[in-house]
């Protein structure tokens, strides 16, 4: 889709950036941090022009770029992006907005992989509660919570 999104409808046509966002999120889950953390940078950059920083792809594709640095070792760097994220995301979607309960998910995730343990389970039991009464205790973001895993937002385009 991607590429019929590219010559479609161009290169910054919020459609053809979510699917970039999904591509990132694919290549990271295959092990090409470092391809998906490049990928996902651009597609970055474009959604804060095109869309601006408040807008759901574009915090969605923050996500996914958090998701890269941590997988690199960049911690504190996958640290401010997901605090910058979770603001942004309570801000315009709400605090229990699924999509802001996986940014603190992520949070957590990062937390305990920078040596930050007491930290990420007292992150991870709030979030852990909020998911429940949102989602559900069979969700899947809350198995993956407790299995302390990234969790990635693929993106949907919309038809208009």
């Amino acid at each position: 889709m991607h590429q019929i999104y590219q010559r479609t409808l161009g290169p910054k046509h919020p459609f053809t950036l979510a699917a970039a966002n999904n591509i990132s999120a694919y290549l990271r889950g295959i092990g090409s941090a470092r391809e998906a953390m490049i990928l996902a940078e651009s597609t970055l950059r474009s959604l804060r022009e095109n869309l601006g920083d408040d807008h759901p792809f574009t915090l969605s594709c923050a996500l996914s770029m958090s998701n890269c640095l941590h997988d690199l070792g960049q911690f504190s760097a996958a640290e401010d992006l997901q605090r910058e994220t979770i603001s942004r995301l309570r801000k315009t979607l709400g605090d229990l907005h699924p999509d802001a309960l996986a940014a603190q998910n992520n949070l957590a995730v990062t937390l305990r992989a920078s040596g930050r343990a007491e930290d990420a389970r007292v992150l991870q039991q709030q979030v852990g509660a909020a998911m429940i009464r949102v989602l559900g205790e069979s969700h899947p973001n809350l198995s993956a919570l407790r299995r302390w895993d990234l969790l990635n937002r693929d993106l949907e385009p919309q038809p208009t």
